[in-house]
């Protein structure tokens, strides 16, 4: 019988021999395994890029019959005109503005590719562009960047606050010295100061086709004081 001693010792030597050999053969292994995974996922990748891109074919194919797809250019921009009057006599009951907001208006450019060309063709949907308390700089900043894509023309109206006014009437000035000569409307709901401080910026030089001004402060509550 073997003595513990001698148990101990011949274990000890195997152990080491064990690790040297799972240590030759593993990192092996694991680098097939390893590559092996990756194929897979790589394999998978494309398998699931291939459907959606297949069920986006899909989606265009049924979209292709679509009622909606056999109406006229012309006609589907009508219907936008009537959506943009009923949204903006909707609007107008609640507050005393006009105009769309952003949200009404990109909802119809969002469907496809041909209701956003659609979309922004139709002057209708989109002018009186409304620069507020609310929209401001960014409304405005919008409004640039629609005129840049389009060649209808347009309404401004500001409703603005005394204090709001001088950032937003210079940048205004900037617009309008490119894209004034298509301004056709104009609405001023902004204080007597504020309806100085609009033409003191040489507005009036870039707006040679206006057909409708109003102008008129709001209620009191609308300027500092």
């Amino acid at each position: 019988m073997s003595s513990p001693e001698s148990d101990w010792s011949t274990h000890s030597e195997f152990t080491p021999v064990f690790g040297e050999r799972w240590k030759e053969a593993a990192p092996e292994n694991e680098i097939r395994l390893r590559d092996a995974i990756e194929k897979t996922e790589k394999d998978i990748k494309e398998l699931y890029d291939l459907l959606e891109k297949q069920k986006e074919e899909l989606f265009v194919a049924r979209a292709r019959q679509a009622p909606i797809a056999r109406v006229p250019d012309d006609v589907l921009g009508l219907v936008f005109e009537a959506l943009a009057k009923h949204l903006n006599s909707t609007r107008n009951k609640a507050t005393s503005s006009s105009g769309l907001s952003t949200a009404d208006q990109l909802a119809c450019a969002q469907v496809c590719s041909r209701w956003r060309r659609v979309a922004f063709d139709t002057s209708a949907l989109w002018s009186p562009f409304v620069i507020n308390r609310d929209t401001g700089m960014l409304a405005l900043e919008f409004a640039a960047f629609l005129l840049a894509r389009t060649s209808w023309p347009f309404g401004l109206e500001f409703t603005l606050t005394c204090d709001k006014i001088g950032d937003l009437f210079k940048r205004s000035a900037a617009m309008l010295s490119r894209y004034g000569s298509r301004l056709t409307f104009l609405s001023l709901k902004v204080c007597k100061y504020g309806i100085h401080k609009f033409f003191a910026a040489g507005i009036g030089a870039h707006i040679p086709n206006l057909q409708y001004l109003k102008y008129g402060p709001e209620p009191k509550e609308l300027c500092q004081p």
